[in-house]
C-alpha cells in the first residue's frame, strides 16, 4: 500500500510541474497560428447568353413558362423575353438578343367583353401603368392533343397579360345584387383596374407588315377591382384570377371580389373574318408561331399543308391537306429559304411545293 501511494505521490508531483512549465512557455512562445488550406481562386463567371433589353427601360419583364427537353438540352418552348413600360411590349430574342418585335398600347379605343357577353370599345387611359404581368401556358387539351395517335400540331396561342393600374372606369350594380354595370370612374377611390390580353403567338408581329392585307395583334382589355394585384394562370382552362382590393362604387356584399377572365376572343372570330383582295385561305406555317425553340446553328424545315382539307393518315381521317396547291409566302426571316420558290416584283414568292428549310444564324 505505500509503495502505491508513493507512485501516486510521485505522479501528481510530475504531473503539476508539467502543467506549470506549460502556463510559463505560453506568453514566451505566443498563440499558434491555425492551420491554413490552400484553395485555388474562384473561376471568372461570363455572362453567357444574356438578355440585353436596351435601349428600352422596361418596367416589367417576363419569360414563357414552357421548356421542352431537345437533343440533350432544356430550351425554351418560345424563347422570348417580353418587356413591358408604360408605352407598349417589346420582345426579345435570347438566341442572339435581337428585338423581335414591339408594338404600342392602343390609344384610340380598346374591347372588352361585358357579362352580358357583348363587346364594347372602351377609351384608354391617358396614361399606361403596367403593374403586373405574366405569360399563358397551353392549356391540358392543347398539350394532351400533340400526344394523341395522330396528333394535332397547331401551335397554341400565347398571350401576355398585363395588369395595369388605372383604367378610368368602375362597376356598378343595376339592381343591388350583381356587378354588371360599367361607368366612368367617378373619383380614384373607384377607378378600377384593367388587365390588358395581348396576342404573342407571332412575336415579330408578321402580319402588320403584310404588303396584301397588314393586321395588328389582337389585344383586348377586362376591367378589374380596384388596386389589382398580380395574376394567376389556370392551365386547365385558360383562365385567368386577379385579386382585388374593395371596390367602393359597390354596395357592401360585392365590393371584394376576385376578377376571373377567360381568353377575350376578337371582335370578329378568325372564321368570319375576310382579307379584302384575297379569296384564297390565309394559312400560318413556318417560324412564325415557335411553338418549340428554334436552335440556332442546326438546321429546320417547315412542310407547310392546307389545314381546311382532309387527307388520309393509316386509314385515319387527318385535318390538313396537302397537294398541288400554289404556295404564297410573305415576311420569311432571312435564313429561310423556300424550296422551289420564284420571288416574284411584289416581293411574293410563288411556285413552291409548300417546304421552308434553312439554318437560323449564330449570332454570338
Amino acid at each position: 500500500m505505500k509503495t502505491n501511494k508513493r507512485i501516486q505521490t510521485r505522479f501528481l508531483e510530475w504531473l503539476i510541474r508539467i502543467v506549470a512549465m506549460v502556463v510559463l512557455m505560453v506568453p514566451m512562445i505566443g498563440p499558434q497560428p491555425l492551420a491554413q488550406i490552400a484553395r485555388a481562386a474562384p473561376a471568372a463567371v461570363d455572362m453567357v447568353g444574356s438578355v440585353n433589353v436596351a435601349p428600352v427601360s422596361p418596367t416589367l419583364t417576363a419569360v414563357d413558362p414552357l421548356a421542352w427537353g431537345m437533343y440533350g438540352d432544356v430550351l425554351p418552348a418560345r424563347p422570348f423575353l417580353y418587356s413591358v413600360d408604360a408605352t407598349g411590349i417589346t420582345i426579345t430574342r435570347f438566341n442572339d438578343n435581337a428585338v423581335v418585335g414591339t408594338w404600342p398600347w392602343p390609344t384610340d379605343v380598346i374591347y372588352t367583353v361585358l357579362p352580358d357577353g357583348s363587346f364594347t370599345g372602351l377609351t384608354p387611359p391617358a396614361v399606361w401603368e403596367p403593374v403586373a404581368m405574366m405569360v399563358s401556358y397551353p392549356t391540358d387539351a392543347e398539350i394532351a392533343n400533340r400526344v394523341k395517335e395522330i396528333p394535332d400540331l397547331t401551335p397554341p396561342w400565347t398571350f401576355v397579360y398585363v395588369v395595369m393600374a388605372h383604367s378610368g372606369y368602375e362597376w356598378s350594380s343595376s339592381g343591388g345584387s350583381l356587378r354588371d354595370t360599367l361607368g366612368t370612374a367617378t373619383s380614384e377611390a373607384t377607378d378600377s383596374s384593367m388587365l390588358i390580353q395581348i396576342d404573342v403567338s407571332d412575336p415579330s408581329f408578321s402580319v402588320s407588315r403584310d404588303p396584301v392585307a397588314p393586321a395588328g395583334p389582337h389585344i383586348a382589355g377586362a376591367i378589374l377591382g380596384r388596386e389589382a394585384g398580380q395574376p394567376v394562370y389556370d392551365r386547365k382552362t385558360g383562365n385567368v384570377y386577379v385579386g382585388n382590393m374593395p371596390s367602393m362604387s359597390l354596395p357592401t356584399g360585392l365590393q371584394e371580389f376576385v376578377s376571373v377572365i377567360g381568353r377575350i376572343p376578337p371582335e370578329v372570330a378568325a372564321e368570319e373574318a375576310e382579307i379584302p383582295g384575297i379569296s384564297k385561305p390565309v394559312i400560318r406555317c413556318g417560324p412564325q408561331h415557335p411553338e418549340t425553340g428554334i436552335p440556332v446553328g442546326r438546321p429546320q424545315a417547315y412542310a407547310c399543308y392546307d389545314p381546311s382539307g382532309v387527307h388520309p393518315i393509316d386509314d385515319n381521317e387527318h385535318v390538313g391537306a396537302s397537294g398541288e396547291f400554289e404556295w404564297e409566302f410573305r415576311n420569311l426571316p432571312d435564313w429561310l429559304t423556300v424550296h422551289n420558290g420564284v420571288l416574284g416584283e411584289d416581293g411574293i414568292i410563288r411556285e413552291s411545293d409548300g417546304i421552308l428549310y434553312g439554318t437560323p444564324f449564330i449570332c454570338w
